[in-house]
């Protein structure tokens, strides 16, 4: 038996290459470790800010896209849905705030009971939005609803959930399961008598949560507008009123912040960065927050070769571009992770630029005329639409053909999901464990035909030893880049604008330096 963990956080972890390398199982409260594991509550904070508070009665938030729906288990994870719904919706663990502790939510203590069993006590007293007693039920229910939706693989480590009775829910995985507490944090649990009585289009579009927001109104193409709840088992969030707003164009974004018809903005465009950091404004940063992931479609001609997966790293001055568009705010990728992530390799090295390298794989593989297509953003991440075309303008000059399909990101998400792509566009937000990304990107994706690594994808999932979860991912790193898996060309600052008078400056939650939690909740 270990004695109760409380307070414990994960941010060592995901700062492995800033001090010391603590073990991750130890800093996410017991992955692995046997007996009871606790965790304190500590309330949500936020680094300090030196302008005075402002008004907490509305914050309007703009984000880069529309959301597509919130019943979680039969939606697309997208990113816009993850940074409504986490508001309204809660997961039975959750990994957040500035330090990124593990903080139990839903489930208010946990017990491992062997290798592949988790015992979790649920919190009594938590009522849904409607009224309802949240239970057991709603958890089992919710669980088992993913098995058949495009988050499958979020639980495809669990073999069985039971509810003893309606405080506890047993988790029964198959193997052992080192990325457990992790995976969790995506889970929000929906309630099961709500839902049937709706119905999953009315629920979808008007979901009904534990969270510290309730749903008031939902404009479609509009805004998304909640309301604090005044019943929250946690306690009373500031502002009274959130409304997102999705804002596509940058420009767009910019002027409103600066003119106050919003009061933060997600993404704000490299040019703006320094102007907007100045007087009524200023500029988040959380640098390396993001992965910028450009998947190819090994299972279709012509990436299905990895000469020409090679041929395009070769053929484009990666560095270079990320330098002079990006500067301080992009870091070029060596392979899947950056030095934050827990398995970065050190030891391999980005593809260096080399046209002729790559003209001679290409015709090695009967290439040399290529023309595909890329599926990209425009103004939803920093500079990439900008980093797109410097990457077509260099493959032109070694004959490649790269056609920029500019696509919502939804469709984007929809398109990688069922492989309809060449050369895609996604985006993971730094985590403090590799493997819910992993999961998602590579080893659930039929596009992706690389056995090996998908193997050591699953055998690293089912470890427990934290150094040696570090090697197998340091393998994987290592194996992605050699077989030039993505198109590895940058991760970037996660940034956001906020109104100088509005006291938020980024509240982590889900483990993952990207998706934020925008309210304050004060002791």
């Amino acid at each position: 038996m270990t004695a109760p963990i409380e307070g414990k956080t994960a941010r060592d972890a995901i700062m492995r290459s800033r001090g010391n390398r603590r073990k991750l199982l130890q800093r996410a409260v017991g992955l692995g470790l046997s007996g009871p594991v606790l965790g304190g509550l500590p309330a949500l904070r936020y680094f300090p800010v030196s302008a005075q508070e402002g008004a907490d009665g509305e914050w309007v938030v703009a984000l880069t896209e529309e959301p597509t729906g919130f019943d979680a288990p039969a939606t697309t994870y997208t990113f816009s849905n993850v940074m409504v719904e986490t508001h309204i919706l809660e997961p039975l663990v959750d990994i957040q705030g500035p330090e990124l502790e593990v903080t139990p939510l839903l489930a208010e203590s946990w017990e491992i009971v062997d290798d592949t069993t988790w015992q979790f006590t649920l919190r009594e007293g938590v009522t849904w939005h409607n009224g309802a007693p949240f239970t057991a039920a709603d958890v089992k229910w919710t669980l088992d609803r993913m098995a058949d939706g495009p988050r499958a693989y979020m639980i495809s480590q669990f073999e069985s959930v039971e509810t003893p009775d309606d405080t506890t829910v047993v988790i029964t995985t198959k193997g052992p399961f080192g990325a457990m507490i992790a995976q969790l944090t995506d889970l929000v649990i929906l309630p099961q008598q709500a839902w049937e009585e709706m119905g999953g289009e009315a629920f979808n579009a008007a979901p009904i949560g534990t969270g510290p927001y309730r749903m008031a109104e939902w404009r479609r193409g509009e805004a998304v507008v909640l309301e604090a709840n005044p019943d929250w088992w946690r306690g009373t969030p500031t502002p009274e009123r959130l409304v997102f707003r999705p804002i596509v164009d940058p420009a767009t974004r910019v002027a409103e912040l600066r003119s106050g018809g919003v009061d933060i903005i997600q993404s704000v465009p490299a040019a703006e960065l320094e102007a907007l950091n100045a007087g009524d404004t200023r500029v988040v940063n959380i640098p390396q927050g993001r992965l910028m992931i450009y998947p190819f479609n090994m299972a279709e001609p012509p990436f299905d070769d990895v000469r020409v997966r090679q041929a395009l790293h070769y053929g484009t001055d990666r560095a270079e571009i990320v330098d002079a568009l990006l500067g301080e705010y992009g870091t070029l990728l060596t392979g899947p992770f950056t030095s934050i992530w827990l398995g970065f390799n050190p030891e391999v090295e980005a593809y260096p630029y080399d046209p002729e390298k790559a003209r001679q794989l290409l015709a090695e593989a009967g290439q040399e005329n290529l023309e595909f297509t890329w599926n990209i953003t425009d103004g939803v991440f920093i500079g990439d639409r900008e980093v797109a075309e410097a990457l077509a303008n260099q493959l032109r000059q070694i004959g490649v053909t790269m056609n920029l399909q500019v696509t919502e990101r939804a469709k984007l998400q929809e398109d990688h999901q069922a492989g309809n792509f060449q050369l895609t566009s996604v985006a993971w937000g730094t985590r403090t464990d590799p493997d819910p990304m992993l999961q998602s990107i590579v080893a659930s994706r039929a596009h992706n035909t690389d056995e090996v690594v998908k193997a050591l994808i699953q055998q690293a999932r089912e470890e427990v030893d934290e150094d040696v979860r570090a090697e197998l991912y340091q393998q994987i790193h290592a194996r992605m880049a050699e077989q030039a898996e993505w198109l590895f060309v940058y991760a970037q600052a996660e940034t956001f604008g906020a109104r100088a008078d509005v006291p938020w400056n980024g509240v982590p939650t889900h483990g993952s330096l990207a998706i934020n939690l925008f309210y304050l909740l004060e002791p």
